[in-house]
């Protein structure tokens, strides 16, 4: 089955909050549930799935800073 990179959609949310969930508390804190949140409702900017058949495998991403002269991963 063919796996896919492509851009983060709203409509994607729930699978990565399913995701932080499945691997809470052993790679995330609980209270990174609550980050995740509202930086993909307020300062997202290059944003990734990464999905096989229809269902949302990981995420990452890349902020900018210092007129994109500074990337940082998300």
């Amino acid at each position: 089955m063919k796996v896919e990179i492509r851009n983060y959609k709203s409509k994607d949310k729930s699978q990565l909050l399913d995701l932080i969930d499945l691997n809470t508390p052993k790679y995330f804190d609980p209270e990174e549930k609550e980050g995740l949140i509202h930086y993909l409702e307020n300062e997202l900017e290059d944003y990734f799935v990464v999905e096989q058949g229809g269902v949302v495998l990981g995420c990452g991403g890349i902020n900018y800073d210092d007129n994109f002269k500074v990337g940082i991963i998300s």
